[in-house]
C-alpha cells in the first residue's frame, strides 16, 4: 500500500526518508511568518498588558516582591516594619508573561536590597534578576509543598538582610 500523503510520519519509499513533523506548518517560509505574527504579538503584549502593583516603593530601602497569597502575607509584614521604623515596600508582579521588568530596571535610589518571597523553589528570582540587574542584592525565602511563608519568617528574613 503507498502512502502519498506529505504529512503521515514514518519512513515510505516513495519518499526515500522518514517524515519528521516538527510544527503545524510543513512549509518553512509559513513557519516563518507565523514566527513573525507571534513576535509581533508578543511586542503588543509587553506595551499593553503588562500588570504590577508597586506598594510603598517610593522611600523604600528594602523592596519585596511577591505574587498571590504570598503577596498578601508580605504586604501584612510590610505594615508591621513600617511601624518599627523600617522602610520596607513591594512590586507585585500581577502578569507574569510578559513579566513587569520596568519597575525592577527602575527602582528607586534609596533601594539597597530585594527580598523575593514566593511559595516555590525559586522559579521568580531569575526574572528579579534579570529586571534588577546587579544595581543590588537580592535574597530569597520560599516555602515548599503547601507551606506558606508567615509574617514573622518574612519580617525576619528582612531584619537579616538588614542585619538588625
Amino acid at each position: 500500500m503507498s502512502n502519498k500523503k506529505e504529512w503521515a510520519v514514518g519512513y515510505t519509499k516513495e519518499r526515500g526518508k522518514r517524515a519528521v513533523i516538527k510544527s503545524l506548518y510543513l512549509d518553512p517560509e509559513q513557519l516563518e511568518a507565523h514566527n513573525a505574527k507571534l513576535q509581533a504579538k508578543y511586542r503588543a503584549m509587553e506595551q499593553n498588558e503588562v500588570r504590577y502593583e508597586s506598594y510603598q516603593v517610593e522611600d523604600a530601602e528594602i523592596v519585596l516582591t511577591a505574587y498571590g497569597t504570598t503577596a498578601r502575607i508580605a504586604r501584612s509584614a510590610i505594615m508591621n516594619l513600617r511601624s518599627q521604623g523600617l522602610k520596607v515596600g513591594m512590586l507585585r508582579p500581577i502578569s507574569l508573561f510578559p513579566f513587569p521588568y520596568a519597575p525592577f530596571e527602575n527602582l528607586p535610589a534609596s533601594v539597597r536590597h530585594v527580598l523575593v518571597v514566593e511559595m516555590s523553589c525559586g522559579q521568580l528570582i531569575d526574572d528579579i534578576k534579570i529586571g534588577v540587574g546587579r544595581a543590588v542584592p537580592i535574597s530569597f525565602h520560599g516555602r515548599v509543598g503547601g507551606m506558606c511563608p508567615t509574617v514573622e519568617e518574612i519580617e525576619e528574613k528582612i531584619k537579616s538582610v538588614i542585619g538588625k
